[in-house]
């Protein structure tokens, strides 16, 4: 399922022009927001540093992501820094890779939070369909494998189409290849 469709398809062709505007920052808020509405958690994320630092959206986030993987105890947990271990556990059984620890969540590192953000973003967001929503037609379909997809050189020439589709659109993605975006190359993709 393609989350950001699902966000663009509750706004109005100007506000998902204003949203394709902002920062990356503030559409990953955006994006973790929208999702923590269909949880029982009901506080505005509105930072990567004081806002996750007791680990509860993510542990809602990562529920309503992934609830096959969840672990029933993440949210009856009361210390942080276990939650934070217990969400990065949810984590990794998402397949999803590590950028920090649990004493970075409970330290509010924004940068580091930020990229274990678009991690999770990036790993459950279906790319070639969102370009393809935001400009219909623009995909090549025939070249284009669909998930899942286990081959890491398929999501590769997905993603170097990504690549290709965004500067014709004029995308800033200057230096960034298909393999940085399957890399989850933190530095090149939180530039974007």
């Amino acid at each position: 399922m393609n989350y950001l469709i699902l966000l663009c398809d509750e706004l109005r062709q100007q506000d998902v022009e204003e949203l394709m505007s902002l920062p990356p920052e503030k559409i990953l808020l955006r994006w973790m927001n929208f999702q923590l509405k269909k949880s029982p958690y009901k506080k505005i994320v509105s930072n990567f540093s004081t806002d996750v630092k007791d680990a509860e959206a993510y542990a809602h986030l990562l529920n309503v992501l992934a609830p096959e993987h969840s672990n029933p105890s993440t949210l009856a947990v009361k210390d942080p820094f276990q939650r934070a271990k217990l969400v990065l556990e949810h984590a990794d059984r998402m397949g999803c890779k590590r950028y920090l620890t649990a004493k970075d969540i409970v330290d509010g590192s924004p940068n580091l939070n930020l990229a274990f953000v678009a991690h999770i973003f990036q790993h459950r967001w279906i790319l070639l369909e969102t370009l393809d929503k935001v400009s219909p037609g623009i995909v090549n379909w025939k070249i284009a494998s669909r998930p899942p997809i286990k081959l890491p050189f398929k999501k590769v020439e997905n993603c170097n189409q990504v690549v290709k589709i965004g500067k014709q659109l004029k995308f800033s993605l200057v230096n960034i290849a298909g393999n940085d975006i399957v890399q989850g190359n933190k530095k090149l993709i939180l530039g974007m």
